[in-house]
């Protein structure tokens, strides 16, 4: 091959190398994805249908609690959204196990108190941790619409 050749050939390639790099670089940040990411995860627990299959429900929140997270945001939203979520889904888990004693001929009132009490603790816990997964949410989408 000619060396004129040889060096246009190297030109093109050099080129092409060029052009791939700066597309690859104008793409959305590691950052902006993962943030994206986290917050479609809490959005899908946060869409599921109320008074819902709890079991099914709390799948969602065990996919949430597994999204893979590095940035301090994201493992603040998924900790706290995961909490907030598991906990409120098993209040309800509690409140309906309660209604099923109540319908039952000869309830056992101090079962249905236990589980009222319990789901009452897990309101709160939600309630608590809810506040902190709606900051972290809001500083995801901060991230994300970037």
């Amino acid at each position: 091959m000619p060396r004129g050749n040889r060096a246009a050939a190297a030109a093109r390639r050099f080129t092409i190398a060029a052009l791939a790099t700066l597309v690859a670089a104008c793409g959305p940040s590691a950052e902006k994805l993962e943030a994206a990411r986290l917050l479609r995860a809490v959005e899908v627990v946060r869409a599921a249908p109320p008074r819902g299959d709890v079991e099914a429900r709390l799948r969602l929140v065990d996919a949430l609690e597994r999204e893979p997270a590095t940035l301090p945001v994201a493992l603040r939203a998924r900790e706290h959204c995961g909490k907030a979520f598991r906990a409120m889904f098993e209040a309800e888990g509690l409140l309906a196990e309660a209604e099923r004693e109540m319908t039952r001929e000869a309830p056992k009132i101090t079962d249905v108190a236990i589980m009222t009490a319990g789901a009452e603790r897990k309101v709160e816990e939600s309630r608590v941790a809810m506040e902190a997964c709606d900051l972290a949410a809001g500083a995801l989408r901060t991230i994300a619409e970037r």
